[in-house]
């Protein structure tokens, strides 16, 4: 995934874009690791949903809910999902 990547932003690279393609790479790192999860928790045979949420702002439409793990606050939303979405759960 990282090799298709960089050969991707090789093909689109343009000369301006040097403090842009640290961006890029950055957040795409980041949003890996949001889907890969240490084979240490594989017992929890979780599913995980990621929604990107924009920052808090007055006129936020999602409130963000923090709960606490071993010192780290780890953010999370309230979803609603209709249940003939759902295929299965195990």
């Amino acid at each position: 995934m990282i090799r298709k990547l960089i050969i991707r932003l090789e093909e689109l690279y343009e000369e301006n874009w040097n403090n842009q393609i640290r961006y890029i790479i950055s957040n795409q790192l980041y949003d890996w690791s949001l889907v890969f999860k240490s084979e240490f928790f594989q017992h929890e045979e979780e599913v995980r949903v990621i929604v990107y949420v924009a920052k808090r702002t007055q006129s936020s439409p999602i409130d963000i809910h923090y709960r606490y793990n071993f010192g780290l606050s780890i953010p999370y939303i309230l979803l609603k999902v209709e249940k003939d979405l759902l295929h299965c759960i195990k």
